[in-house]
Parts: structure tokens; sequence; C-alpha cells
């Protein structure tokens, strides 16, 4: 039986899912590994600790990965979120189907790490699925190798047209996300006003 880490992602309302010749009883796809789970049931789990998968589990996870296309993607043909990610049921919660993929051919998520599609790899799908593709990493370097992190290092100004550089430019060392300086100390200014505003009423 393999474990998901504590970071599961929540419930949403079924869709459109992709439609496909593939069923629960279709060939499953290969590169996940085989699993036995251990004595007793330990699937259900409500304490936000590690999720784990039955044999069950495993087999119905398989029957909706697609075989591997011209890119190597294993592609989900069951529920695909408005956002482009594939979600699976389990244990009474939809989780992420990377992260499931992930677990099935690595092993439990290590804490505090996000589990990234690798475009480096030839990764352009939300909802892959391919061992080769998956990567655990830090939120700062998933959030860096994303679009929104692209995007991000792009803009040479913030959006009150200030620089991001010399010694206007700060680099908040937990998100690694630039900040301009001089639009941080009016912020800093107004915050004390309307604290100065409060206190004298």
């Amino acid at each position: 039986m393999q474990t998901l880490s504590a970071e599961q992602n929540k419930s949403s309302p079924p869709q459109a899912s992709r439609s496909s010749a593939a069923t629960e009883g279709g060939t499953s796809a290969p590169g996940l590994k085989e699993h036995a789970p251990p004595e007793g049931d330990t699937s259900r789990r409500a304490d936000g600790k590690p999720l784990a998968l039955t044999e069950r589990d495993e087999a119905r996870f398989k029957a909706k990965v697609a075989l591997p296309d011209e890119n190597g993607c294993m592609r989900w043909l069951g529920y695909i979120r408005e956002d482009g990610y594939a979600s699976f049921y389990l244990a009474g919660r939809q989780v992420l189907v990377h992260r499931v993929g992930y677990t099935l051919a690595n092993g439990p998520i290590p804490d505090g790490l996000d589990v990234d599609h690798v475009k480096a790899n030839g990764c352009r799908h939300r909802d892959c699925s391919a061992p080769a593709h998956l990567e655990a990493v830090t939120p700062l370097e998933n959030h860096r190798r994303g679009e929104a992190g692209v995007n991000m290092r792009s803009k040479t100004h913030c959006p009150q047209g200030h620089a991001y550089s010399g010694e206007n430019l700060y680099i908040n060392p937990s998100s690694g996300a630039r900040q301009c300086r001089i639009c941080q100390r009016e912020a800093d200014r107004r915050y004390r006003e309307r604290r100065r505003a409060k206190s004298q009423c």
C-alpha cells in the first residue's frame, strides 16, 4: 500500500470527463509499479495524515491512465478539472492524479514537497501521470518552473511603473518573489496612518 502526503486536493463537483475507449477494465498503463497493501484497511484518513492506496484503488487508477503518447505523457481518461488538472476519487475525497501517479512509482511524497510536471522532460499536460515526467520539488522551485514564475521573471517594472532593479528590488526569501521597495514603503505608510487614525477614535 502506498500513501500520499498530507496536502491533498480539495473536493470539487464532477464536470465533463475526457472521452475515451478505455474503461475500468481497460489496459493498464506501463510504468506504474505494483505495490501489495499490508494487512488492515488504512485507506480512510480524516486527520490530514497520508492517504493509503489499496490494491483495488491501484487497479481503478491504472484503468483510467492512457498509454504513453509521442511525448511519453500518460494522460488521464477520467475527470478533468477546469484548471486542467486531473482528479481521482480516493478514500472519500478527490486527489490530484499526478500525485497518485508519483506515489505509485516512487513511494510517499516527501513532506513539504510538491509534485511538478517536468517540462524539461517533454511534459506539457497537467493531467499526465507518467513517472518520468514527475518530480518532487519545493513549492518555491515548483513556482519558479511554472508559467506564473516565467511571467513574473519577464517583467521589468512593478504595476506602478517602478523598475525591478538596483536598490528598489527586494526578493522575498520565503517565496522568491520580486517586490518593489517604493510600493512596499508606500503600503507601510498607509498602514501606519490607518492604525494612527484608529487609535485616535
